[in-house]
């Protein structure tokens, strides 16, 4: 399932203070709705998407226009379908907003700023992988994916000796990653929309729907690419 003809979808950026305004249409067979992972909705809490809580899902055919603004948060979110286990066929995409003092906040500068989302792949739709997880017996038995792909792809590659921001989503449905990028540690500088003092690791441990930024320098001149 895909947004706009992309997976995963396009990106949502705004500034701290804007008023964001989505046009979601509807043209697949199953209602839906999307959801803004981690943005407060103060004032608009009819505008998180949460199905059955918050809103009426989208019926098949139809529209809805999601508008809200965004205060008092910056970093990075992202956002997916509320409705069933829609997000693991495939209905997400990345979300960020940048601070009014962005500049002011950097501990670290860099040359590139770019979003990163690893999600686990299944064969399977959402609907048999949720009827296989709930079946009897099966308490902490989650479906073990086929695959994993970064930004719907299997790879990425940064350009070397560069200073470089990775906004690391885990958009997946069950899995946890480990992420390392060889021969390089890197500086966690965000964690969850919350900017940090910058600290050092070779890996990063990922549950889904966290978000941590890093910061890399690709200066190791025994490969040609990262």
């Amino acid at each position: 399932m895909l947004i706009n003809y992309e997976f995963p979808g396009p990106l949502v950026e705004a500034n701290e203070g804007d008023t964001i305004v989505v046009h979601v249409a509807n043209t697949a067979v199953n209602a839906t709705s999307i959801h803004w992972h981690g943005l407060y909705q103060n004032g608009t809490p009819w505008m998180d998407g949460t199905v059955g809580i918050t809103q009426c899902p989208i019926a098949p055919g139809s529209s809805f226009t999601y508008e809200f603004k965004v205060d008092d948060q910056a970093g990075t979110y992202w956002y997916y379908a509320h409705q069933g286990v829609q997000a693991s066929d495939g209905l997400i995409g990345p979300l960020v907003i940048h601070a009014k003092n962005e500049e002011d906040m950097r501990k670290l500068s860099y040359a590139t700023d770019r979003v990163i989302m690893f999600s686990d792949h299944y064969y399977d739709l959402s609907g048999a992988l949720l009827r296989k997880y709930l079946e009897p017996d099966r308490e902490n038995a989650e479906p073990v994916p086929d695959g994993a792909l970064i930004n719907g792809i299997p790879g990425f590659v940064l350009a070397p000796n560069a200073y470089h921001r990775l906004r690391i989503i885990n958009a997946g449905a069950f899995a946890e990653f480990q992420v390392q990028i060889d021969e390089h540690e890197f500086a966690v500088t965000e964690v969850d929309g919350t900017d940090v003092w910058p600290e050092y690791y070779h890996r990063l441990n990922i549950n889904p729907a966290q978000r941590y930024s890093i910061v890399i320098n690709t200066n190791i001149t025994t490969a040609n690419a990262f």
